[in-house]
């Protein structure tokens, strides 16, 4: 994957959130000699210790190495080796669970490099299962989208040895790519009987060029967020209300009729993360009557706030948000949505972990809300 100077609306919002960045330093030898020991025979390395967090790459050839997310970092070289090593101060290090993806600079051209497993401070809070391989099924579709303009690819996760019949509730999410990571740990929750049987069906955002340096080119962005074309000249301006109608209606009507999977709105859940975090949450404010649960998680955008109404119902809807420690702009705009979420006829739960903008913590805030929305069986909504 290719990175360039452009800057897309959700990247935007990211830099002004207020990551963790750590200035360039000279290494100490302790450092180094970390780096040396650990980066044998592997090309990244990350360790929390004496509250800031250490990485190491090997990368060979690079000009510059970055540490990506929302703890950002530019490394040093150890002159005459191909390892790249540095060290950032964390807020509350204890707590904290960062995932360390880094880019490499070659030629003057960055592009995606090595990731070093997450780390995890001692008093954070325990990783939940992960199914390695999963067991369930995951089925690739396309269908026919006329509201978007063409073909939208779906793709759809049952767990092992469950007939579409037997699935008690279904999770919709944005970002459909990333389903298998999500299903890695709804499946251990499913299969220890802590949730009941759950599908995911999970949608493709529109096709968008990374590498175009418009913003009104972020057809992933006109799709997820509500009235964007308001602040980027030239956004279309009915694409979200398109792809809206397509997920709420069109998406529901097929996994009813193709798949089998019939279940009452109070069982269908609306998931997403970023972007599709704040997606989530319109559809949730928008849509109560078809989705009576909402997992939405680092929003970056809190133009959903002023959508959320009062819901005269005897069943509540049930919203769990979270976001970062360390993603500040987006802890608080995902903080503001939450608190505008708290109407009659709404339960809501917005829960901060320390981390930051990565998968390692939306798919633990994913488990723990799936585990919340489960300890209160619900009744379809009058």
């Amino acid at each position: 994957m290719l990175i360039t100077t452009s800057r897309r609306v959700c990247l935007l919002l990211f830099l002004l959130a207020g990551p963790v960045r750590g200035a360039l330093a000279t290494p100490d030898d302790a450092l180094v000699a970390w780096a040396q020991q650990s980066l044998a025979g592997r090309d990244a390395a990350a360790r929390i210790e004496q509250g800031a967090l250490h990485v190491g790459v090997r990368a060979p050839d690079a000009e510059a190495v970055q540490l990506l997310g929302a703890v950002q970092l530019q490394l040093a070289h150890l002159e005459g080796t191909p390892l790249w090593v540095g060290s950032v101060a964390l807020e509350r290090p204890d707590e904290a669970v960062v995932g360390c993806r880094f880019a490499i600079t070659r030629d003057g051209s960055m592009s995606l490099g090595p990731a070093a497993p997450a780390v995890r401070g001692p008093h954070a809070p325990l990783p939940p299962a992960l199914a390695d391989p999963i067991q369930g099924s995951v089925s690739v579709y396309e269908i026919g989208a006329e509201r978007l303009g063409a073909p939208r690819v779906v793709r759809v996760y049952l767990p092992p040895r469950t007939e579409p019949g037997e699935i008690g509730q279904v999770v919709f999410m944005p970002d459909g790519a990333a389903i298998e990571q999500y299903a890695r740990v709804l499946e251990p929750l499913v299969l220890a009987g802590t949730v009941p049987p759950t599908a995911i069906i999970s949608v493709a955002h529109a096709p968008s060029d990374p590498t175009n340096p418009n913003p009104a080119a972020d057809h992933r962005a006109a799709e997820y967020l509500i009235g964007i074309h308001e602040h980027v000249p030239g956004m279309d301006a009915e694409r979200f209300e398109r792809h809206w109608q397509f997920f709420t209606r069109d998406l529901v009507e097929w996994a009813r009729a193709e798949l089998g999977l019939a279940v009452p709105p109070a069982r269908r859940i609306v998931f997403g993360f970023s972007n599709g975090g704040a997606f989530a949450a319109t559809v949730a404010a928008r849509a109560p009557d078809q989705f009576g649960a909402a997992i939405a998680l680092s929003l970056g955008y809190p133009g959903v706030a002023d959508h959320f109404q009062p819901l005269d119902r005897a069943t509540p809807q049930r919203l769990c948000f979270g976001a970062g420690t360390y993603e500040r702009g987006f802890l608080d705009a995902t903080r503001a949505v939450a608190d505008s979420a708290r109407t009659p006829g709404r339960e809501v739960r917005f829960v901060e972990r320390v981390g930051g903008h990565d998968q390692v913590i939306w798919q633990e805030q994913f488990a723990a809300a799936l585990v919340w929305l489960a300890e209160t069986p619900h009744d379809p909504p009058s």
